[in-house]
Protein backbone atom coordinates (compact mmCIF):
# COMPACT_ATOMS: atom_id res chain seq x y z
CA UNK A 1 0.00 0.00 0.00
CA UNK A 2 1.38 3.38 -0.95
CA UNK A 3 0.61 6.82 0.49
CA UNK A 4 0.85 9.97 -1.52
CA UNK A 5 3.11 12.75 -0.32
CA UNK A 6 0.17 15.15 -0.37
CA UNK A 7 -1.74 12.87 2.05
CA UNK A 8 1.22 12.81 4.43
CA UNK A 9 1.31 16.58 4.42
CA UNK A 10 -2.39 16.75 5.14
CA UNK A 11 -2.04 14.43 8.15
CA UNK A 12 0.85 16.51 9.47
CA UNK A 13 -1.18 19.71 9.16
CA UNK A 14 -4.13 18.13 10.93
CA UNK A 15 -2.00 17.01 13.88
CA UNK A 16 -0.35 20.40 14.00
CA UNK A 17 -3.69 22.22 13.98
CA UNK A 18 -5.02 19.94 16.74
CA UNK A 19 -1.94 20.58 18.87
CA UNK A 20 -2.23 24.32 18.37
CA UNK A 21 -5.95 24.28 19.30
CA UNK A 22 -5.26 22.32 22.46
CA UNK A 23 -2.44 24.70 23.41
CA UNK A 24 -4.65 27.73 22.82
CA UNK A 25 -7.43 26.18 24.91
CA UNK A 26 -5.02 25.50 27.81
CA UNK A 27 -3.76 29.09 27.64
CA UNK A 28 -7.32 30.43 27.77
CA UNK A 29 -8.15 28.26 30.79
CA UNK A 30 -5.02 29.48 32.60
CA UNK A 31 -5.93 33.10 31.88
CA UNK A 32 -9.47 32.53 33.16
CA UNK A 33 -8.13 30.97 36.37
CA UNK A 34 -5.80 33.93 36.93
CA UNK A 35 -8.58 36.49 36.51
CA UNK A 36 -10.64 37.11 39.67
CA UNK A 37 -14.34 36.26 39.33
CA UNK A 38 -16.67 39.16 40.02
CA UNK A 39 -19.39 37.33 41.93
CA UNK A 40 -21.22 40.58 42.60
CA UNK A 41 -22.04 40.79 38.88
CA UNK A 42 -23.44 37.23 39.00
CA UNK A 43 -25.69 37.92 41.98
CA UNK A 44 -26.80 41.24 40.50
CA UNK A 45 -27.69 39.52 37.27
CA UNK A 46 -29.60 36.84 39.15
CA UNK A 47 -31.79 39.37 40.94
CA UNK A 48 -32.28 41.61 37.89
CA UNK A 49 -32.85 39.01 35.19
CA UNK A 50 -33.93 35.98 37.18
CA UNK A 51 -37.50 34.80 37.21
CA UNK A 52 -39.03 33.38 40.35
CA UNK A 53 -40.32 29.84 40.11
CA UNK A 54 -42.27 27.98 42.81
CA UNK A 55 -42.13 24.24 43.37
CA UNK A 56 -44.55 22.47 45.72
CA UNK A 57 -43.24 19.52 47.72
CA UNK A 58 -45.61 17.17 49.56
CA UNK A 59 -44.00 15.23 52.40
CA UNK A 60 -45.50 12.74 54.85
CA UNK A 61 -44.28 10.44 57.58
CA UNK A 62 -45.04 8.83 60.92
CA UNK A 63 -41.88 9.63 62.89
CA UNK A 64 -40.47 12.80 64.45
CA UNK A 65 -37.26 12.53 62.38
CA UNK A 66 -37.61 12.48 58.60
CA UNK A 67 -35.22 12.95 55.66
CA UNK A 68 -36.33 14.10 52.21
CA UNK A 69 -33.94 13.54 49.30
CA UNK A 70 -34.78 16.06 46.58
CA UNK A 71 -34.89 15.11 42.89
CA UNK A 72 -31.48 15.24 41.20
CA UNK A 73 -29.73 17.59 40.75
CA UNK A 74 -31.57 19.33 43.59
CA UNK A 75 -32.91 22.87 43.57
CA UNK A 76 -30.48 25.67 42.70
CA UNK A 77 -30.68 29.34 43.65
CA UNK A 78 -33.32 28.67 46.33
CA UNK A 79 -34.38 31.99 47.88
CA UNK A 80 -37.31 30.91 50.08
CA UNK A 81 -38.84 27.80 51.65
CA UNK A 82 -42.07 27.96 53.67
CA UNK A 83 -44.75 25.57 54.91
CA UNK A 84 -47.99 26.39 53.08
CA UNK A 85 -50.21 23.58 54.36
CA UNK A 86 -49.92 20.97 57.10
CA UNK A 87 -51.86 18.26 58.90
CA UNK A 88 -50.22 17.47 62.22
CA UNK A 89 -52.17 14.92 64.31
CA UNK A 90 -52.69 15.37 68.05
CA UNK A 91 -51.25 12.14 69.45
CA UNK A 92 -49.83 12.88 72.90
CA UNK A 93 -51.64 12.22 76.17
CA UNK A 94 -52.53 14.52 79.04
CA UNK A 95 -49.91 12.63 81.09
CA UNK A 96 -46.62 11.97 79.30
CA UNK A 97 -43.26 10.82 80.63
CA UNK A 98 -42.02 14.38 81.08
CA UNK A 99 -45.11 15.41 83.11
CA UNK A 100 -46.06 12.38 85.19
CA UNK A 101 -44.32 12.63 88.61
CA UNK A 102 -45.16 14.16 92.00
CA UNK A 103 -42.35 13.97 94.58
CA UNK A 104 -43.57 14.39 98.15
CA UNK A 105 -42.97 13.52 101.79
CA UNK A 106 -45.48 13.33 104.65
CA UNK A 107 -43.86 14.69 107.80
CA UNK A 108 -43.79 12.80 111.07
CA UNK A 109 -42.21 9.62 109.78
CA UNK A 110 -42.71 9.55 106.02
CA UNK A 111 -40.04 9.03 103.36
CA UNK A 112 -39.54 10.81 100.03
CA UNK A 113 -41.89 9.29 97.46
CA UNK A 114 -41.72 9.68 93.65
CA UNK A 115 -45.28 8.97 92.62
CA UNK A 116 -45.53 8.25 88.89
CA UNK A 117 -48.89 8.55 87.18
CA UNK A 118 -49.43 6.05 84.32
CA UNK A 119 -49.09 7.59 80.84
CA UNK A 120 -52.54 7.97 79.29
CA UNK A 121 -55.41 10.43 78.86
CA UNK A 122 -57.35 11.62 81.91
CA UNK A 123 -60.19 13.88 82.86
CA UNK A 124 -60.36 15.63 86.23
CA UNK A 125 -62.14 12.72 87.94
CA UNK A 126 -60.01 9.89 86.55
CA UNK A 127 -56.75 11.70 87.37
CA UNK A 128 -57.94 12.31 90.96
CA UNK A 129 -58.95 8.67 91.36
CA UNK A 130 -55.70 7.42 89.81
CA UNK A 131 -53.56 9.59 92.10
CA UNK A 132 -55.34 8.44 95.26
CA UNK A 133 -55.23 4.80 94.15
CA UNK A 134 -51.51 5.02 93.40
CA UNK A 135 -50.82 6.47 96.88
CA UNK A 136 -53.05 4.00 98.76
CA UNK A 137 -51.42 1.01 97.14
CA UNK A 138 -47.80 2.07 97.39
CA UNK A 139 -45.45 -0.84 97.92
CA UNK A 140 -44.52 0.14 101.46
CA UNK A 141 -45.59 -0.60 105.03
CA UNK A 142 -45.10 3.04 106.07
CA UNK A 143 -48.63 4.36 106.62
CA UNK A 144 -47.39 7.98 106.56
CA UNK A 145 -46.32 7.55 102.93
CA UNK A 146 -49.85 6.33 102.07
CA UNK A 147 -51.73 9.18 103.76
CA UNK A 148 -51.52 11.88 101.03
CA UNK A 149 -54.69 12.50 99.01
CA UNK A 150 -55.92 14.66 96.14
CA UNK A 151 -59.24 16.53 96.13
CA UNK A 152 -61.01 19.01 93.85
CA UNK A 153 -62.43 22.37 94.85
CA UNK A 154 -66.02 22.46 93.68
CA UNK A 155 -66.71 24.71 90.71
CA UNK A 156 -63.14 26.04 90.38
CA UNK A 157 -61.33 23.54 88.18
CA UNK A 158 -58.56 23.36 90.81
CA UNK A 159 -57.10 20.50 92.82
CA UNK A 160 -55.88 20.52 96.40
CA UNK A 161 -53.69 18.08 98.30
CA UNK A 162 -54.43 16.97 101.85
CA UNK A 163 -53.54 14.22 104.33
CA UNK A 164 -55.61 11.79 106.37
CA UNK A 165 -54.69 10.14 109.65
CA UNK A 166 -52.13 7.45 108.77
CA UNK A 167 -53.79 4.06 108.52
CA UNK A 168 -57.26 5.47 109.22
CA UNK A 169 -60.44 6.02 107.22
CA UNK A 170 -60.66 8.28 104.16
CA UNK A 171 -62.72 10.88 106.06
CA UNK A 172 -60.10 11.37 108.80
CA UNK A 173 -58.65 14.47 107.11
CA UNK A 174 -59.75 16.66 110.06
CA UNK A 175 -57.97 14.49 112.60
CA UNK A 176 -55.31 16.04 114.80
CA UNK A 177 -53.18 13.06 113.83
CA UNK A 178 -53.14 14.05 110.16
CA UNK A 179 -49.67 15.29 109.25
CA UNK A 180 -48.24 18.18 107.28
CA UNK A 181 -46.47 17.43 104.02
CA UNK A 182 -44.11 18.85 101.38
CA UNK A 183 -44.20 18.62 97.57
CA UNK A 184 -40.68 19.02 96.25
CA UNK A 185 -39.75 21.19 93.30
CA UNK A 186 -36.80 18.96 92.49
CA UNK A 187 -38.19 15.74 91.04
CA UNK A 188 -41.73 16.94 90.38
CA UNK A 189 -42.59 17.14 86.67
CA UNK A 190 -46.43 17.19 86.59
CA UNK A 191 -46.69 20.97 87.06
CA UNK A 192 -49.39 21.71 84.54
CA UNK A 193 -51.69 18.68 84.73
CA UNK A 194 -52.17 19.26 88.48
CA UNK A 195 -52.21 23.08 88.29
CA UNK A 196 -49.05 23.58 90.35
CA UNK A 197 -47.86 26.36 88.04
CA UNK A 198 -44.24 27.41 87.85
CA UNK A 199 -42.77 25.99 91.04
CA UNK A 200 -40.06 28.33 92.29
CA UNK A 201 -39.47 26.26 95.42
CA UNK A 202 -40.84 23.41 97.52
CA UNK A 203 -44.56 23.55 98.31
CA UNK A 204 -45.39 23.21 102.01
CA UNK A 205 -48.87 22.39 103.30
CA UNK A 206 -50.85 25.04 105.14
CA UNK A 207 -53.03 24.75 108.23
CA UNK A 208 -56.79 24.37 108.60
CA UNK A 209 -59.00 24.91 105.52
CA UNK A 210 -62.70 24.64 104.82
CA UNK A 211 -64.08 23.63 101.43
CA UNK A 212 -67.83 24.24 101.74
CA UNK A 213 -70.40 22.76 99.40
CA UNK A 214 -74.03 23.62 98.59
CA UNK A 215 -76.76 21.07 99.35
CA UNK A 216 -80.45 21.95 98.90
CA UNK A 217 -79.62 25.67 98.54
CA UNK A 218 -77.71 25.57 101.84
CA UNK A 219 -73.97 26.13 102.26
CA UNK A 220 -72.57 23.18 104.20
CA UNK A 221 -69.18 23.34 105.92
CA UNK A 222 -69.52 20.53 108.42
CA UNK A 223 -67.53 17.54 107.26
CA UNK A 224 -65.47 19.59 104.79
CA UNK A 225 -62.76 20.83 107.17
CA UNK A 226 -59.19 19.75 106.49
CA UNK A 227 -56.28 19.83 108.93
CA UNK A 228 -53.40 20.11 106.42
CA UNK A 229 -53.81 21.13 102.79
CA UNK A 230 -52.07 22.69 99.83
CA UNK A 231 -54.36 24.46 97.36
CA UNK A 232 -53.06 24.40 93.78
CA UNK A 233 -52.75 27.98 92.49
CA UNK A 234 -53.79 27.21 88.89
CA UNK A 235 -56.49 25.26 87.14
CA UNK A 236 -55.53 21.74 86.21
CA UNK A 237 -54.45 21.45 82.57
CA UNK A 238 -55.69 18.14 81.19
CA UNK A 239 -56.79 19.44 77.80
CA UNK A 240 -53.22 19.61 76.62
CA UNK A 241 -52.21 22.23 74.06
CA UNK A 242 -48.73 21.85 72.61
CA UNK A 243 -46.70 23.96 70.23
CA UNK A 244 -44.97 21.56 67.87
CA UNK A 245 -41.96 22.97 66.07
CA UNK A 246 -40.76 21.78 62.67
CA UNK A 247 -37.01 22.27 62.52
CA UNK A 248 -34.74 21.80 59.51
CA UNK A 249 -30.98 22.14 60.00
CA UNK A 250 -30.42 22.97 56.33
CA UNK A 251 -32.78 25.96 56.42
CA UNK A 252 -33.36 27.37 59.92
CA UNK A 253 -30.08 29.29 60.11
CA UNK A 254 -30.68 30.99 56.75
CA UNK A 255 -34.37 31.70 57.35
CA UNK A 256 -33.66 33.39 60.70
CA UNK A 257 -30.25 34.92 59.91
CA UNK A 258 -28.63 32.74 62.56
CA UNK A 259 -30.95 33.80 65.39
CA UNK A 260 -31.54 30.84 67.71
CA UNK A 261 -33.77 32.35 70.44
CA UNK A 262 -36.65 30.24 71.68
CA UNK A 263 -39.20 32.78 70.45
CA UNK A 264 -37.85 32.79 66.87
CA UNK A 265 -39.83 30.42 64.67
CA UNK A 266 -37.88 27.75 62.77
CA UNK A 267 -39.20 26.36 59.47
CA UNK A 268 -42.67 25.84 60.97
CA UNK A 269 -44.79 25.91 64.14
CA UNK A 270 -48.11 24.20 64.76
CA UNK A 271 -50.53 24.83 67.62
CA UNK A 272 -52.15 21.56 68.65
CA UNK A 273 -54.94 21.04 71.16
CA UNK A 274 -57.08 18.19 72.39
CA UNK A 275 -60.25 17.44 70.40
CA UNK A 276 -63.14 19.53 71.68
CA UNK A 277 -60.93 22.21 73.20
CA UNK A 278 -62.87 25.48 73.17
CA UNK A 279 -60.57 28.37 72.32
CA UNK A 280 -60.25 31.31 69.96
CA UNK A 281 -57.35 31.53 67.52
CA UNK A 282 -56.14 34.12 65.03
CA UNK A 283 -53.83 33.49 62.11
CA UNK A 284 -52.40 36.00 59.68
CA UNK A 285 -50.64 34.85 56.54
CA UNK A 286 -46.92 34.51 57.19
CA UNK A 287 -44.83 36.34 54.55
CA UNK A 288 -41.93 34.62 52.83
CA UNK A 289 -38.62 34.93 54.62
CA UNK A 290 -36.05 35.62 51.86
CA UNK A 291 -32.61 34.10 52.17
CA UNK A 292 -29.40 34.11 50.18
CA UNK A 293 -29.59 31.92 47.05
CA UNK A 294 -28.41 28.41 47.81
CA UNK A 295 -28.59 24.84 46.55
CA UNK A 296 -30.74 22.22 48.30
CA UNK A 297 -30.18 18.49 47.80
CA UNK A 298 -32.01 17.14 50.84
CA UNK A 299 -33.99 18.27 53.88
CA UNK A 300 -33.79 16.79 57.39
CA UNK A 301 -36.93 17.43 59.44
CA UNK A 302 -37.41 17.07 63.19
CA UNK A 303 -40.63 17.66 65.15
CA UNK A 304 -40.16 18.81 68.75
CA UNK A 305 -42.05 20.49 71.59
CA UNK A 306 -40.98 22.22 74.77
CA UNK A 307 -40.68 19.86 77.70
CA UNK A 308 -43.45 20.58 80.20
CA UNK A 309 -41.26 19.39 83.04
CA UNK A 310 -39.24 22.58 82.66
CA UNK A 311 -40.37 25.84 84.23
CA UNK A 312 -41.07 28.43 81.55
CA UNK A 313 -38.35 30.98 80.88
CA UNK A 314 -38.24 34.15 78.84
CA UNK A 315 -37.60 34.01 75.13
CA UNK A 316 -33.84 34.54 75.38
CA UNK A 317 -33.12 31.38 77.34
CA UNK A 318 -32.92 27.81 76.16
CA UNK A 319 -35.23 25.24 77.71
CA UNK A 320 -35.40 21.51 77.25
CA UNK A 321 -37.15 20.19 74.19
CA UNK A 322 -38.60 16.76 73.55
CA UNK A 323 -39.27 14.89 70.30
CA UNK A 324 -42.99 14.88 69.56
CA UNK A 325 -44.47 11.38 69.80
CA UNK A 326 -46.68 10.69 66.77
CA UNK A 327 -47.33 7.12 67.93
CA UNK A 328 -47.41 5.87 64.35
CA UNK A 329 -50.03 8.36 63.12
CA UNK A 330 -49.18 9.94 59.76
CA UNK A 331 -48.47 13.66 59.33
CA UNK A 332 -48.48 15.67 56.09
CA UNK A 333 -46.88 18.97 55.09
CA UNK A 334 -46.65 20.96 51.86
CA UNK A 335 -43.62 23.15 51.20
CA UNK A 336 -43.31 26.00 48.70
CA UNK A 337 -39.74 26.12 47.39
CA UNK A 338 -39.00 29.33 45.48
CA UNK A 339 -36.00 29.72 43.18
CA UNK A 340 -34.54 32.40 40.93
CA UNK A 341 -33.70 31.16 37.44
CA UNK A 342 -32.47 33.01 34.35
CA UNK A 343 -34.01 31.84 31.06
CA UNK A 344 -31.43 31.99 28.30
CA UNK A 345 -32.12 31.02 24.68
CA UNK A 346 -28.39 30.46 24.15
CA UNK A 347 -28.67 27.40 26.37
CA UNK A 348 -31.22 25.74 24.08
CA UNK A 349 -33.61 23.06 25.27
CA UNK A 350 -33.18 19.94 27.38
CA UNK A 351 -34.28 16.42 26.46
CA UNK A 352 -37.83 17.18 27.62
CA UNK A 353 -38.01 20.22 25.30
CA UNK A 354 -37.94 22.57 28.27
CA UNK A 355 -35.78 25.72 28.12
CA UNK A 356 -32.48 25.42 29.88
CA UNK A 357 -31.49 28.04 32.43
CA UNK A 358 -28.26 29.88 32.89
CA UNK A 359 -26.52 28.92 36.13
CA UNK A 360 -25.27 31.62 38.45
CA UNK A 361 -22.27 31.03 40.65
CA UNK A 362 -23.33 32.08 44.15
CA UNK A 363 -21.23 29.57 46.10
CA UNK A 364 -19.13 32.22 47.84
CA UNK A 365 -21.93 34.40 49.10
CA UNK A 366 -23.21 34.58 52.65
CA UNK A 367 -26.67 35.70 53.82
CA UNK A 368 -27.95 39.11 52.71
CA UNK A 369 -27.51 41.99 55.08
CA UNK A 370 -31.02 43.28 54.44
CA UNK A 371 -34.16 41.73 53.04
CA UNK A 372 -35.61 42.72 49.67
CA UNK A 373 -38.27 45.41 49.84
CA UNK A 374 -39.61 44.66 46.34
CA UNK A 375 -38.77 42.56 43.34
CA UNK A 376 -36.34 45.14 41.95
CA UNK A 377 -34.24 45.52 45.07
CA UNK A 378 -30.90 43.78 45.23
CA UNK A 379 -29.82 42.93 48.79
CA UNK A 380 -26.35 43.79 50.02
CA UNK A 381 -23.98 40.86 50.26
CA UNK A 382 -20.59 40.48 51.88
CA UNK A 383 -18.13 39.51 49.16
CA UNK A 384 -15.52 36.82 49.68
CA UNK A 385 -12.32 38.01 47.99
CA UNK A 386 -9.00 36.29 47.57
CA UNK A 387 -7.37 38.42 50.27
CA UNK A 388 -10.21 39.06 52.65
CA UNK A 389 -12.59 37.13 54.85
CA UNK A 390 -16.31 37.44 55.51
CA UNK A 391 -17.60 40.71 56.91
Amino acid sequence: MSVAASDVGTFRNNFKNADEQQEQQEQQEQQQQQQPVNYSEDIEKLYKEGRQYTYILTVSGTKNEHTVKLPEPGFKNVVSVEVVHARIPFTEYSIEEDRNTIRYRVNGGGTIIDLEIPIQDYNSDTLLEMFNAQVKYLDTTNTHDKSLRLGEEEGTGKYFFYTIKPGDAEDSFNSNDANSFTIFKEGTTAYYPFGLGEMTGDLVSQGFHEFPTVIDSTVITTGYQYKHTFRCPNRYDLIVSDIVKLECKELDGDLNRGKQARSVMPLGEFFLSSPGMNESTFQKDIPDRPMAPRTLNQLNFSFTRDSTSTVETDGTELINTKPYNFRGVRWFIKLAVKTLEIPNVMHGFDQNKQPKFAEVNIANFKAPVQSMQNSNDIPNYAIFGQRQGWY
